[in-house]
């Protein structure tokens, strides 16, 4: 394509995406600004440190109490055997990419399931988000776990849809990788299959034939399952020690609640946390009240990653900020 054209196209592409630079802009600058002085510090040298203590086949199969991410421990054993020496910079750089894709994907997926408007809000709100920016600029495996597992999760209502098989693969890849960054995104990432399940046979009961079978189901949990295996089993008695290592009686108390209210919107202000939240309530029935079987979708990872987080009951839960970060 070339000539007149070519700058249609560009044109057209411009008018429907050009709505995200301003956002973007404003949160990469929010990402980036004053990095590179930054230091390493607490958690954030858990892995580096785990990197020069275990070779590779040690790290590929240890699960450690200080969370140090498999995959991006690894990562950092990798490039130091390549002779590169990482700085602080380098360390950050999966978090730091993870957090500018998610300044595309996240907004662009809102636009693309419920109209431009949605996805010019979710832009500005994915753009400022303290706890998104926060997580953007540490070397830690929370960004690429929070961005895989809404590609995850996004990947599977398309899949339920649509009935694609590359769908249902973004799905499994997504979700599985999500995971191995961080097992405490199990629950999240498992969720969409039974809200499914659960789909299906309201479905079945009222004899209505949307979404996907249940032996399809069935194969798309066994795929990922196996995905699971894949990693879970050749670290399998570290898996289990740090499972029970991790495993506590720890109950966070009602009046911390106010508290993880208040991180999770990002205020600072008990009146900025009402807000947010009532904004948050409105646009949510909104949803429900227009696309029913997308809200609680979109609902069901949340929740079922909180109700799992209470029964596990890990070391820390009881103090908001770990409550919040889980």
């Amino acid at each position: 394509m070339s000539g007149p054209a070519a700058g249609a196209a560009a044109g057209g592409a411009w008018r429907r995406w050009g709505w995200l630079l301003p956002p973007f802009a404003v949160g990469a600058f929010l990402r980036l600004f004053r990095l590179g002085p930054q230091l390493l510090l607490y958690d954030e040298l858990h892995a580096p440190r785990t990197a020069i203590q275990l070779d590779l086949p040690e790290i590929l199969t240890s699960y450690l109490p200080s969370d140090n991410s498999i995959p991006l421990t690894a990562l950092f054993e990798l490039v130091a055997g390549w002779g590169v020496e990482p700085t602080e910079l380098h360390l950050r750089l999966p978090s730091i990419l993870a957090g500018l894709l998610a300044l595309v994907a996240v907004p662009v997926a809102a636009a693309r399931r419920l109209g431009t408007p949605t996805g010019r809000w979710t832009a500005w709100l994915v753009a400022v988000s303290p706890g998104l920016v926060a997580y953007s600029r540490i070397a830690r495996s929370y960004m690429p776990v929070a961005l895989l597992g809404f590609v995850a999760v996004m990947a599977f209502e398309r899949w339920w849809r649509t009935g694609r098989a590359r769908a249902a693969a973004g799905y499994v890849v997504c979700g599985g990788l999500a995971v191995w960054l961080h097992l405490v995104a199990a629950p999240f990432v498992a969720a969409p299959l039974a809200w499914s399940g659960a789909a299906r046979l309201r479905a079945l009961a009222s004899r209505r034939g949307e979404g996907r079978s249940l032996a399809a189901i069935a194969l798309v949990g066994i795929a990922l399952a196996a995905a699971l295996a894949a990693f879970l089993l050749p670290a399998w008695d570290s898996f289990a020690a740090l499972l029970a290592d991790k495993s506590g009686s720890e109950r966070p108390a009602w009046d911390a609640l106010p508290h993880l209210l208040m991180l999770q919107a990002g205020a600072v202000r008990p009146w900025a946390a009402v807000l947010f939240w009532g904004l948050a309530a409105v646009g949510l029935a909104t949803l429900f009240a227009r696309r029913p079987g997308f809200a609680a979708l979109t609902v069901a990872p949340p929740a079922v990653n909180l109700a799992a987080l209470l029964v596990a009951a890990p070391v820390g839960i009881a103090v908001p900020l770990i409550l919040n970060r889980y």
